[in-house]
Formats: structure tokens, C-alpha cells, sequence
């Protein structure tokens, strides 16, 4: 449809989204081309500048990005949503770059123009997880869910709780996303994590094989069943699991060493000699 409507006569806004189904299949060069015609359209469209500064980052061409963030904000008058959404991904920048006091005043800086604004709040909550900075990171999680219900923002803050040892504060959270969105296998595989840790082995297992049908790909998903496995003492179910983690995803290089031990154990079990016995006559042997 946009193809058509390109063909037909040419928009920013069109290019734009075109740029972003192009960006969303990581085709950075062809998204590149499009926002590119956009800017050229209209120099100071916000959304554009924004959109191929996010690409620059993706093939980490960093000048770029930095030059057409910068442009971007430049362009805002008095829209302290787009503003602060400019400020975060300049923030996300700096965190790729590694230069994370840069990006600590970024998301800093975001939350104080708009502190109702839950991008800006998730991704520094996001950002404070990474620093370990635990309590932070929940006090962003709250305040973001205090203004808008969503099964991301619970798994974010679920995730520190688990990340801190929280276990079931943990849980809680994961369900309560998990009721949002029935289906997320992310979120299932969150929810048999912690109940990994919980020591609750089926019902965890329950929750990955759930993930599992929903993604089939979900390499996580399988490597968590694994641990299960290991726990139960399940050595052939072990190997069948990292033999499909492995088939599936062959650079998957944490799967190698654990399929080793397996076989390892396998066949030690299967070595080992019979029990000998006491006879009743005095003479010894198997039984």
C-alpha cells in the first residue's frame, strides 16, 4: 500500500513508515534510504531525524546518530512527550556507546520534562537494573505502572525482584503480566525461572512447556527446561532437550559443555558394575 502510495506522490510520512516496516526487519539500509527521503521532504520532521538516528546506532555509526538526535530536538518547540522520547533514545545511544554517565543524565533529564512519560521511566528503570541499582530501578517500575497497566512494565519489575532475590514478589509480578498477556512466552519462561528457584520443578516445567508451544524457537525456554531436568536427575530428557537446543540454534555455545557432562553422566550410570551379594552358602557374587 505504501509502495503504491509512494509511486503515486511522494510524503514524509509516507517514507517514514515505510522506513520503519524496513527498520522492524532489520533492513538498515533501505530504512536508512527511506528516512533519508523524508528528511529531505521536510528537514525538520522530528519523527524522521529520531527513526535514522536509531538506525545509525543499530550499524554503530554513532557520529550520525548523535548529529541526528541532536537535530531532532533541536526541531521541538514545545512537545515535552516527543521531547523526552528524542532524550531516551539519545540515552539508549550513550548505553551503547558504553558512556553511561552520559546516559544516566539522558533518562534523568527525560523523566524531569515529562515525568508522566512510561517510555522514559521504563528505560531508565531498565537502565538502573543494568547498574544494579535494584530499589531504583522498582521505584521507576511503579511510578511508570502507576500510570499505565502493562504486562512489559510488570515483567520489567518483576525481573529486578528476581535479578534481587525477591522471589515472590517476583512471581507476583510476572503473573500479573502474565493475566494482561495470556500468551507471552517471555513472560511464562519468566514465571518457570522463578519457580525454578522456588524449588517448585513441575510447575515451572509447566510454565516452560507452555512457552514452548507458544514459541517454538524460545532457545531460553529450553535451557531453563534443562536445569529442570538436571534437578530431577532426568539425563536422557537432559540430552533430547540440549540436542534440540543445539539443532535448532547451533551457536547456542552454552549447550555444548552441558551436553558433554550429560553424556558423561549417562554413560558412568550405565557402566557401573552390578552389586555383588552375600550367598547363603558364604560364597560371594552377583545376585
Amino acid at each position: 500500500m505504501l509502495d503504491e502510495a509512494l509511486a503515486i506522490r511522494e510524503f514524509p510520512e509516507g517514507y517514514n513508515n515505510r522506513g520503519l516496516s524496513k527498520l522492524n526487519i532489520a533492513k538498515y539500509s533501505e530504512a536508512l534510504d527511506d528516512f533519508t527521503r523524508a528528511i529531505k521532504i521536510r528537514p525538520n520532521f522530528t519523527e524522521a531525524l529520531t527513526n535514522r538516528g536509531n538506525v545509525y546506532r543499530l550499524v554503530k555509526q554513532y557520529d550520525r546518530a548523535h548529529a541526528d538526535l541532536d537535530r531532532a530536538e533541536q526541531s521541538i518547540s514545545n512537545d515535552a512527550t516527543l521531547r523526552a522520547a528524542v532524550i531516551v533514545n539519545r540515552g539508549v545511544m550513550f548505553l551503547s556507546m558504553r558512556q553511561l554517565e552520559q546516559a544516566t543524565t539522558e533518562f534523568d533529564r527525560a523523566v524531569s520534562i515529562n515525568s508522566i512519560d512510561t517510555f522514559a521511566l521504563n528505560m531508565r528503570g531498565l537502565f538502573n537494573r543494568l547498574l544494579g541499582r535494584y530499589q531504583p530501578a522498582i521505584d521507576d517500575f511503579t511510578r511508570a505502572l502507576s500510570i499505565k497497566q502493562s504486562p512489559v512494565l510488570y515483567n520489567n519489575r518483576g525481573l529486578v525482584y528476581l535479578d534481587d532475590q525477591q522471589y515472590m514478589s517476583a512471581l507476583e509480578d510476572f503473573l500479573r503480566a502474565l493475566r494482561l498477556q495470556p500468551n507471552g512466552s517471555y513472560i511464562l519462561n519468566n514465571v518457570g525461572i522463578t519457580l525454578l528457584r522456588l524449588d517448585e520443578l513441575e510447575r515451572a516445567k509447566g510454565y516452560l512447556e507452555r512457552a514452548l508451544r507458544q514459541d517454538a524457537m524460545c532457545n531460553e525456554c529450553r535451557y531453563n527446561m534443562v536445569q529442570i531436568l538436571g534437578h530431577q536427575n532426568d539425563w536422557p530428557g537432559k540430552i533430547r532437550m540440549l540436542e534440540e537446543l543445539i539443532r535448532l540454534s547451533p551457536d547456542y555455545l552454552a549447550a555444548y559443555p552441558l551436553l558433554v557432562t550429560a553424556y558423561q553422566k549417562v554413560k558412568r550410570s550405565r557402566s557401573k558394575p552390578a552389586p555383588a551379594f552375600c550367598h547363603g552358602d558364604g560364597s560371594r557374587g552377583p545376585q
